[in-house]
């Protein structure tokens, strides 16, 4: 007669057989890669302000530093724009059919430790809309109007101011959105980026 009772060596072998293959299962679920993370997307600041160009024109009264050349600086200021500026009667101031003549009243102070500082009007322009610059009268004579005439090109010393009027012969039904001026370069040819002023 067979005795059916499992003989003890067997029934560890079984067990042992039993613990390898779970072991193995386990080692190997734990090398499956598991779900990939979703990186967050970097974040992003918001675009600065864009800085007000050198051309954005300010308000009449205001006060500009300017560069003239290497060793010229200088503070810039147009006080007014009039239009029309009547000329003296009987003065010698042509009149040409359509337009008339207009003025800026403008002030230049030469900073202290500049250079002696040469002006002349052809740094000056009116900007209109849709239109072609203008630029100031060839010549003026300086009793052709009621109002000191700031001469076609004069020096200023440093730490001195000036201020006179520079006149332009304009479109008589037209005006102006606003005043340029332009400073040169040691060699006196123009430089971009001169103030500008709103009229």
């Amino acid at each position: 007669m067979n005795d059916s009772t499992p003989r003890p060596r067997l029934v560890l072998r079984a067990v042992l057989v039993a613990v390898s293959a779970a072991a193995l299962a386990a080692c190997q679920s734990s090398d499956e890669p598991g779900p990939a993370a979703h990186a967050s997307p970097p974040a992003t600041s918001a675009a600065p302000a864009p800085s007000p160009t050198a051309r954005e024109p300010v308000r009449l009264g205001v006060t500009v530093p300017t560069t003239n050349g290497t060793q010229g600086r200088a503070r810039v200021t147009v006080l007014a724009y009039r239009q029309p500026l009547r000329p003296r009667p009987g003065r010698g101031a042509p009149q040409r059919a359509g337009h008339v003549y207009a003025g800026l009243d403008v002030r230049v102070c030469v900073d202290r430790t500049a250079s002696v500082e040469r002006l002349v009007w052809t740094q000056w322009k009116l900007v209109y809309s849709g239109g072609p610059a203008t630029s100031p009268v060839a010549s003026a004579g300086q009793d052709w109007f009621s109002v000191q005439v700031y001469p076609a090109a004069r020096y200023v010393r440093a730490g001195q101011c000036v201020r006179d009027w520079i006149p332009f012969e304009v479109p008589k039904d037209k005006r102006p959105q606003r005043v340029e001026f332009t400073p040169q370069n040691d060699s006196g040819q123009p430089v971009d980026g001169g103030p500008g002023w709103a009229l």
